[in-house]
């Protein structure tokens, strides 16, 4: 699921609360690791992990020089990946005024589930 896809209108969201530990890496990196991540997924599509800004290591992202998309109250902010084995570009996001149904994803930071390696458990 693409950030935009977590814009107003864009379809019904299904968040809910990781009850296991969840712990994100790139190559040997651990860029999130948290007891309170959030799996949202949207209208059947694939799931993505949220995970609170405190519980992310931020020395491991630069914020994108990208602005953010127009995609109304949703836009999101992105992060690049510049952790060991290689920088990854605009794969982590927040959402910079969540709607009401994304209210849940405050202070939270989305990633990309394909460059990452995560684990739940």
């Amino acid at each position: 699921m693409h950030p935009q896809n977590t814009a107003p209108g864009a379809g019904r969201l299904l968040i809910e609360r990781e009850a296991r530990p969840l712990v994100i890496k790139r190559h040997d990196a651990v860029i999130a690791a948290s007891n309170e991540a959030l799996l949202v997924t949207q209208d059947g599509g694939s799931p993505v992990y949220y995970v609170p800004r405190k519980d992310v290591y931020m020395e491991h992202l630069t914020e994108s020089d990208e602005p953010p998309a127009d995609s109304g109250d949703g836009a999101p902010r992105y992060w690049s990946v510049v952790a060991s084995g290689g920088g990854v570009a605009n794969a982590v996001w927040t959402l910079t005024k969540p709607g009401e149904s994304e209210r849940q994803l405050a202070d939270h930071l989305g990633f990309d589930p394909n460059p990452f390696n995560i684990t739940v458990g």
